[in-house]
């Protein structure tokens, strides 16, 4: 898709300094971590999600926020990007709750990041959106299907998080 889409869908973030992920060996997964400790979605613990991911390098993330009315495949297809390149991984995220949850810039948005797991049954990639939320007391965690038609509204405060291009 063209840039004209990304501009009436979503408008970038500014944050004013750059958020780094580290490179990870990807043995991080959100149904063994305790860092979700107000709520996390039981959906991870299923076949599904319930898996290790690839290593992956390191990253500068990017943050857009809902400019329009857009479900979730509009909203991630509106980059222009083959989807595999705009997901993060289990680790990455769980490395990106780790390091920012303090940040102040992330109070009161629900963050939204893209999921690719392998289906082994359908021998196909399946997308997930991950849902993050951070509190004072701690971190929620839910997770839907990228084919959700639910719309979202800009009224709301949310963020996607890619990485940067």
């Amino acid at each position: 898709m063209d840039e004209v889409v990304t501009k009436k869908l979503l408008v970038e973030f500014p944050t004013g300094k750059d958020f780094l992920i580290e490179a990870s060996d990807g043995k991080k997964k959100f149904s063994n971590s305790e860092i979700f400790n107000i709520y996390l979605d039981q959906d991870f613990r299923s076949p599904k999600l319930d898996k290790f991911g690839p290593a992956s390098n390191e990253i500068v993330l990017d943050f857009y926020e809902l400019k329009s009315d857009g479900n979730f495949k509009e909203i991630f297809n509106s980059f222009g990007k083959d989807l595999k390149d705009i997901c993060l991984t289990q680790s990455q995220m769980i490395d990106f709750c780790r390091k920012y949850r303090r940040e102040p810039i992330f109070q009161g948005y629900t963050l939204f990041f893209l999921l690719e797991e392998k289906s082994e049954l359908e021998k196909k990639n399946e997308y997930f959106v991950v849902f993050i939320n951070f509190f004072a007391n701690g971190i929620s965690a839910v997770v839907s299907s990228l084919q959700s038609n639910h719309l979202w509204k800009p009224k709301d405060p949310r963020l996607v998080v890619i990485p940067r291009f």
